[in-house]
């Protein structure tokens, strides 16, 4: 998928950054599931801009009738009113454009709703996917168990008319919480900008990021955003992204598309060893459903890919590390078992830690091809060691 040009936006999302809002209510839970309503609002930073767009669509088809329940739309209704998919698609394509795509089930909106329905009426995707606002919620909001939209709307807006499960009313009380809960809390902390917004969305352990917003409930240090740069081998790559996967114990659909999106973008370069996995993630997303059985292969396969990620592999240290102290980082290393050295060397440097106002030794890192790791990726390691 093409999301990767939304990470390289930089701009604050308080000011001038174009996104979109989207939210669908569907026929059911059971596959093939058919869209039968959309709703989507263009915003600017934080505030709507024009109006929504809003449609229903008529596939011609048996709604379950526990969805039928939530969202009021029978397979006579839909008949009547919805009009048809090609034309309501051709009408969204034109509100989108290029703008990256918000849901608050990002994984359910996307991956099991619109993307299979792009596939069937053999239609190029609308727009591109960037973060999932239900992640980004886990992340900011920890006054509730549980962060289901309408317990959020009930428990942070009581006065609202409760008319859950009809996508325009979804959107309303997404864009109040952005703007009265989660990017408050966001800018605060110093989350400002729409790549740093999809960053923290993914970030794990959940309580640390709780803990970097100032919220109770987090006991880990707190996610860095800074990346050193230089060059960064694609088994690294991956084995950073499995391990903040594994960090808090659980592998939520989210990170399950992550993973696929890493190996999407990484067809050329692709480690030997993790075609395995490649396949399974392929395997567990193709009808855009995870069951409790998947999940559990997936996150065995994952601990067995990390189980042994420091022992014998030889580190070197460089700039100012902000979580630990140089001796504190040496001693979890040889605690781990692997090793530690001072001299940056093509056979004998598994990793360089990158600290801030890292100097010399990342330079030579960076002529050597030398894998070089943040200190919030070492962190990593040391959890999944």
């Amino acid at each position: 998928m093409p999301d990767s040009r939304v990470h390289s936006q930089s701009f604050s999302l308080v000011k001038n950054t174009p996104w979109l809002l989207l939210d669908t209510e569907t026929s059911g839970l059971k596959s093939p599931i058919f869209c039968v309503e959309i709703a989507a609002q263009r915003m600017n930073g934080l505030e709507p801009e024009g109006a929504p767009f809003t449609a229903l669509i008529n596939h011609d088809v048996d709604i379950e009738p526990q969805a039928e329940s939530l969202h009021g739309y029978s397979r006579v209704f839909l008949c009547k009113n919805g009009k048809p998919p090609r034309e309501v698609y051709s009408q969204f394509r034109e509100y989108v454009g290029d703008r990256p795509i918000v849901a608050y089930n990002l994984s359910f909106d996307w991956g099991r709703v619109l993307e299979p329905e792009y596939d069937r009426l053999s239609i190029p995707p609308i727009g591109r996917p960037a973060f999932c606002a239900l992640t980004l919620a886990r992340r900011s909001v920890n006054e509730t168990a549980s962060h289901k939209l309408e317990v959020l709307r009930q428990f942070f807006f009581p006065g609202e008319p409760n008319s859950a499960h009809r996508a325009s009313t979804d959107l309303e009380t997404t864009v109040r919480l952005f703007q009265t809960i989660i990017w408050p809390r966001l800018e605060k902390a110093g989350v400002l900008t729409f790549s740093e917004v999809i960053e923290f969305s993914c970030k794990t352990p959940v309580a640390a990021c709780l803990e970097h917003l100032g919220l109770s409930g987090g006991k880990l240090p707190a996610p860095k955003f800074e990346r050193p740069s230089g060059r960064i081998d694609p088994l690294s790559e991956l084995v950073g992204l499995i391990s903040g996967i594994l960090s808090d114990e659980v592998v939520v659909d989210a990170e399950i598309w992550a993973l696929r999106r890493w190996f999407d973008n990484h067809r050329l370069d692709l480690p030997v060893q993790m075609e395995p996995l490649r396949k399974l993630v392929r395997e567990i997303i193709s009808d855009g459903f995870v069951t409790d059985d998947e999940r559990s292969a997936l996150t065995r396969i994952l601990k067995m890919l990390t189980g042994s990620s420091l022992a014998g592999k030889k580190f070197v240290f460089t700039g100012t590390l902000t979580l630990m102290t140089r001796s504190e980082a040496f001693q979890k290393v040889l605690t781990a078992g692997g090793q530690v050295s001072e001299t940056v060397t093509a056979k004998g440097t598994d990793f360089l830690v990158a600290g801030i106002d890292a100097g010399s030794k990342l330079r030579k890192a960076n002529e050597l091809g030398v894998s070089i790791i943040s200190e919030g990726d070492f962190i990593s390691m040391l959890e999944n060691k």
